[in-house]
């Protein structure tokens, strides 16, 4: 027999749904027990009927029976239809879950969550899916749930399918438990690989027992050349002494020597002139020797200092060169500067880097002949700023070359040498360019008698300059 539903205006829906759930119920009861065939819709235009037979009728059983939950929700979330499988899974019977809300058969938690699926599902696409907590007495059953927007005439209504995620859990539980078995195992098993690796380790520290003694008669070998080193250091220290009283000793006597002339009444000016200058210079001399012997014992105990910055090279072997043109024009020295301005500047100390020019500088006018030239150098390599100090003296003796840059070496170290200083100058270039990051060579010239020394110091990154070389000669 058909049932006629009648479509009434909007108004307070829940008022009406919760007043017409007997006749839902009823309505609901004749259709699964078949004694509905048709559902008669009033419609501002004319009765639409809705026979309920064939597919409908096998879509209504499909729903019953499927093994997952199913119902359909009004749009503040009470519950017009459920199927028997939601209602199991809520452990209650089908009549206590209709015309219930949906939120007493769930979680504060699980609440929140259907709540917000609802509220995507009537905002986005009509579909949200996520996952929430029912309550079947007191225990929480964890599901997926599936919400549909259906638009229908008069009020929407939701749709919605409840999975449950028991067994899903239970067989991650199992899946977890397997997986710490196998860890298990596992651990079992490189038990017994590092108790055989422990027996592998046994066989090797024997092997290490026969390399040791091995090792031993080695460093006794090493000892006895060391003991020999050490014989060699102590006889060039031996030297270096004898030759720190000399140079000590000759400025000294001329300090004194003078001193006693200055002293004389009848004293004419020019003399006294002389005896002045002459004080001066050695004095200067003394103190540049007490200078280099400090940096040396500095650079040994490890207590030798740097102030780093922006260092302009150029400006650096400028002052060095003017520190020295009074000792080469003394002997006629042509100095010669060419300085390319597109070196740009390093990270350094400057007081330090004028120091290794000054000593290069100083060495070169002292090795160079009368009315000789040094010529010196700046030009970019790379990433370095290279510095040469060319002098056309007799050049460095081949035996000599591998340590000139040695503390306390001489080519000769005797009484009677032909240029004095202390050995110590180009010791303590080799320090302050390898503080700086760079290096420092020696070697001869190849196409005439002279020595080449050649500082390379990392330029400052992002630093450049602009300009053609410079010549500059003095």
């Amino acid at each position: 027999m058909p049932v006629k539903a009648e479509r009434r205006p909007p108004g307070s829906e829940n008022g009406r749904l919760r007043a017409r759930l007997e006749e839902l119920e009823e309505t609901l009861r004749a259709i699964r027990s078949g004694e509905v065939d048709a559902l008669v819709v009033e419609t501002a235009g004319e009765d639409q009927v809705f026979t309920l037979k064939s597919a409908d009728q096998t879509y209504r059983l499909m729903v019953e029976e499927m093994q997952a939950g199913a119902a359909t929700l009004s749009h503040d979330g009470v519950v017009l239809y459920s199927n028997p499988f939601l209602a199991t899974l809520l452990g209650q019977p089908v009549e206590a879950v209709l015309g219930a809300p949906l939120s007493h058969f769930l979680d504060e938690q699980g609440a929140i969550s259907v709540s917000r699926l609802l509220q995507a599902a009537e905002s986005a696409s009509g579909v949200s899916r996520g996952e929430a907590s029912f309550r079947r007495g007191g225990v929480s059953v964890p599901t997926q749930v599936s919400v549909t927007l259906l638009s229908l005439e008069g009020a929407p209504v939701f749709c919605m399918i409840v999975t449950d995620l028991t067994e899903r859990r239970l067989q991650e539980e199992e899946r977890v438990q397997l997986e710490r078995e196998r860890l298990a195992r596992t651990a079992a098993e490189e038990a017994h690989r590092t108790a055989r690796e422990e027996i592998e380790r046994r066989k090797q520290v024997e092997e290490s027992l026969r390399q040791a003694e091995k090792r031993q008669r080695e460093l006794l070998e090493r000892e006895q050349a060391a003991r020999a080193e050490a014989e060699e250091a102590n006889r060039l220290k031996d030297e270096f002494l004898a030759t720190l009283s000399h140079e000590l000793r000759s400025p000294l006597n001329a300090i004194v020597a003078w001193s006693h002339i200055l002293c004389e009444p009848s004293l004419d000016p020019a003399t006294a002139s002389r005896a002045v200058e002459t004080i001066d210079r050695n004095a200067r001399a003394q103190a540049q020797l007490v200078a280099d012997i400090l940096d040396v014992s500095q650079i040994i105990t490890g207590r030798f200092q740097m102030s780093l910055g922006p260092v302009r090279l150029s400006d650096v072997i400028e002052a060095a060169a003017d520190a020295v043109r009074p000792a080469a024009r003394a002997k006629g020295i042509r100095l010669e500067l060419a300085i390319d301005p597109a070196a740009g500047p390093v990270l350094g100390d400057a007081s330090r880097l004028q120091q290794v020019f000054w000593n290069l500088l100083s060495n070169a006018i002292r090795f160079a002949p009368v009315e000789g030239r040094v010529q010196v150098r700046m030009e970019n390599a790379g990433s370095c700023t290279e510095v040469s100090v060319t002098d056309d003296g007799p050049g460095i003796d081949a035996a000599f070359l591998p340590y000139v840059f040695d503390r306390f070496r001489q080519a000769d170290s005797s009484s009677t040498r032909r240029h004095a200083g202390l050995g110590l100058g180009l010791a303590i270039v080799r320090h302050l360019v390898e503080a700086h990051g760079g290096t420092v060579e020696a070697r001869n010239r190849d196409d005439r008698p002279g020595a080449v020394l050649t500082v390379r110091l990392p330029r400052q990154k992002g630093a450049t300059a602009d300009g053609p070389p410079a010549e500059h000669t003095g």
